[in-house]
């Protein structure tokens, strides 16, 4: 029977490895999916969807796990706001595959047109927000933490 710490050492050498495998599974999934055009399936950003998933899975259970004195609903915004960085990355190398709406294809044609007035305005406003998602989370969580210690002390 394998005690707490063992079991915590099993998981912290696996973990790690969770962090790069699904990154090159999605890109032979890509490949085989799209450039080879082998699968009857259409590109509508379930791709995107995996990568952030594979990009986010790591940090965030690594911020949940690292937080275990606080309520899960500190750790989980606290989470999501360690691994919005690699979402927001994820999201912007993903859209530059198959962007078909939004700011990915605002993206895609500011680069094909070279107008670098255009790919730096984009570049603000995704950078503004990923600021304003950051900083809700954050509020949302010293809400919460704060609202859990005063009911501890009281």
């Amino acid at each position: 029977m394998l005690t707490r710490l063992a079991c915590e050492k099993a998981i912290n050498k696996i973990l790690p490895m969770t962090y790069l495998a699904p990154i090159f599974i999605w890109l032979l999934v890509y490949y085989w999916a799209f450039v080879l055009e082998i699968s009857p399936m259409s590109p509508f950003g379930w791709h995107v969807m995996i990568l952030v998933a594979t990009l986010t899975f790591f940090p965030s259970v690594r911020a949940f796990w690292g937080l275990r004195e606080h309520s899960s609903k500190v750790r989980l915004l606290l989470a999501l706001d360690a691994a919005l960085p690699f979402a927001i990355i994820g999201i912007l190398f993903g859209e530059f595959y198959t962007a078909t709406q939004g700011l990915g294809l605002l993206i895609a044609i500011a680069r094909a047109t070279r107008s670098t007035v255009e790919l730096f305005a984009l570049f603000v406003v995704t950078i503004s927000l990923f600021i304003v998602l950051s900083a809700s989370l954050r509020v949302a969580a010293r809400k919460f933490l704060l609202s859990s210690s005063a009911t501890k002390t009281a």
